[in-house]
């Protein structure tokens, strides 16, 4: 399944406060918002563990190769575009 072409460049902010001031959990978090969005945008979606094979990226004896990506274009990559942040 595709993304929609909207996905890289629309950016939405959830305003929300928890019913308690008691400090939550990572997993309660997730959970409570994966609540909202069910309740707010009719979103679905589940939990599943799945075994498969992994690997893992390390540095080498000599120290990273890599050079830092600073000309502005930007990425593709959703895994970090949200920002999860506490109070306000």
């Amino acid at each position: 399944m595709e993304a929609p072409g909207w996905i890289d460049s629309e950016r939405y902010d959830i305003a929300a406060k928890a019913a308690s001031a008691v400090k939550l959990s990572l997993e309660d978090e997730k959970s409570l918002l994966r609540t909202l969005l069910s309740d707010r945008f009719s979103m679905k979606s589940h939990l599943e563990t799945k075994d498969g094979v992994v690997y893992e990226l390390q540095i080498g004896k000599g120290g990273s190769r890599l050079t830092r990506h600073d000309d502005g274009t930007g990425t593709k990559a959703r895994a970090s575009c949200g920002i999860w942040s506490e109070g306000a």
